[in-house]
């Protein structure tokens, strides 16, 4: 995945020294004619492509004198990142995303009372109780997400999932709030099918960054497939339908997904 850019001045600022140097004369020493090497200048390592040496070159640089670390968290950009960052963002845009599919169904939104890590050196009291190791949830009682933060790093990890496999564990948790603001948790639905939506909502989020709605996060080549991925990596194949905590089977939960992706939000209330 990638931030957004923003507006950059550095070609302006690169052509305005440029013309100063070439109003510049070069003094020479009498005893030498060529004159003495110049020693490297602020000026030589402006005009470096590459001044961290990160591979990253130009306007896609968005840090040009801190090195990318390349832990799957925003890898393109050329900064720094850490999982807090991937983390915060990608929350503060499926609140947005939210908000406007609740807005254009006339349908009033809340945002998460919290979104909170813990580990399981870590737990911590929810409201609906103690945090479960190696997992994600949503709390109905104080609507909010609650995530393990060493379940997220080993996403993170895994090439295959990268860094919008991430996003896609806490979209599914966004699509669960998304049920209980619009009251399907109060239906007489299967745990299953509750599971199979939330994985079509995070389906829809990702058909909404695909379309390039989204003025904070854009896809990178092969992030919708890392969703997938995940997905399927999480699936319960021996688990029976009707078990209170099936998430349904490895191709169910991709097909869920894809749903989302072709059809958006309305395809999953179908």
């Amino acid at each position: 995945m990638r931030r957004q850019k923003p507006f950059l001045l550095l070609g302006l600022f690169i052509l305005l020294i440029l013309a100063s140097l070439a109003c510049a004369s070069l003094e020479l020493t009498p005893d030498d004619p060529g004159g003495p090497p110049n020693p490297p200048t602020a000026v030589d390592e402006l005009l470096d492509p590459d001044p961290d040496q990160d591979d990253i070159l130009g306007e896609d640089d968005q840090c040009p004198t801190e090195p990318e670390n390349l832990n799957n968290i925003f890898d393109t950009d050329g900064c720094a990142d850490v999982l807090q960052d991937l983390i915060n963002l990608a929350a503060q845009d499926i609140d947005q995303f939210w908000e406007v599919e609740f807005a254009e169904g006339n349908f009033p939104y809340e945002s998460p009372g919290t979104l909170r890590g813990y580990s399981d050196s870590r737990p911590i009291e929810t409201a609906c109780g103690v945090s479960i190791p190696d997992n994600a949830f949503y709390c109905p009682v104080d609507n909010s997400i609650y995530y393990d933060e060493g379940l997220i790093r080993a996403i993170l990890r895994a090439q295959k999932f990268g860094d919008f496999g991430t996003v896609v564990v806490l979209a599914h948790e966004w699509g669960h709030l998304a049920q209980a603001e619009l009251g399907l948790t109060q239906g007489d639905f299967w745990n299953i099918e509750l599971e199979l939506q939330a994985d079509c909502f995070a389906g829809a989020y990702g058909r909404y960054l695909a379309q390039g709605k989204s003025d904070l996060l854009s896809l990178d080549e092969g992030d919708l497939e890392e969703g997938a991925s995940i997905l399927y990596a999480l699936g319960d194949d021996d688990m029976e339908w009707f078990d209170p905590q099936a998430h349904g089977t490895r191709q169910q939960r991709m097909d869920a997904y894809q749903t989302g992706l072709d059809e958006g939000t309305n395809g999953c209330l179908q």
